[in-house]
């Protein structure tokens, strides 16, 4: 349930998910924030429908903007800007503004694997791997 969620409401019922306004750019593409995936794994409406994509926070990799430029297909890359940073226990919640869109974007670290020490402020790129990537029709 908590990996594959048969809903956006069991999505967002079952720990922390963020979720963005998406649609289907061609088949088997989704888009979203100025960025376009690949997700063979995944059944797609028609062209043009709207979605709503969700990505768990753990799922999501941090790094400095010229670090993401050598990545395998299957992947998507989003510039976001830090707003906060929260240590809860044994990891790190950051907290993200994507600069496309404007939408909220949740990433957690474990302390002991931080990839580095992000602030407030700070320009980073998310990186997701496709098979991490879920959607869900738009609620009218």
């Amino acid at each position: 349930v908590y990996d594959q969620p048969a809903s956006a409401f069991v999505a967002d019922f079952i720990g922390v998910m963020n979720f963005f306004d998406a649609s289907v750019a061609a088949p088997g593409q989704v888009a979203w924030s100025g960025a376009r995936v690949a997700v063979p794994h995944l059944r797609l409406p028609s062209a043009g429908s709207r979605l709503r994509a969700a990505i768990r926070p753990e799922h999501i990799r941090l790094s400095l903007p010229s670090q993401a430029s050598d990545l395998g297909d299957g992947q998507v890359v989003l510039t976001a800007e830090v707003s906060a940073v929260e240590m809860l226990g044994s990891l790190r919640r950051i907290h993200l503004r994507l600069c496309d869109s404007g939408e909220a974007l949740c990433v957690d670290e474990s302390r002991a694997m931080v990839n580095g020490q992000w602030h407030a402020g700070q320009i980073l790129s998310a990186v997701v791997a496709a098979q991490h990537i879920s959607v869900y029709a738009k609620a009218a």
